[in-house]
């Protein structure tokens, strides 16, 4: 699968380009602030499945570069 299909795969997923857009734009943001979200998001119980979706791409750099890039693509 590549970058392209993962963004698609996952704007499917969340079932609109906003959510989408808002995903791309967490990806962006300084590790802090990314750190400070995740933790936001799995205080919430209806969050916690992104939360731990985000920590998953978080440990690997390589997986969070291909959804970054995935999502701009699949979102011009």
């Amino acid at each position: 699968m590549n970058e392209v299909d993962v963004g698609r795969r996952v704007i499917e997923h969340l079932g609109e380009p906003p959510a989408a857009r808002e995903l791309l734009a967490v990806l962006e943001r300084s590790p802090g602030e990314r750190a400070e979200l995740i933790g936001r998001l799995y205080a919430r119980q209806d969050a916690r499945w992104l939360a731990e979706m985000l920590i998953d791409v978080e440990e690997d750099d390589l997986a969070r570069l291909h959804l970054l890039e995935g999502l701009k693509t699949a979102l011009r």
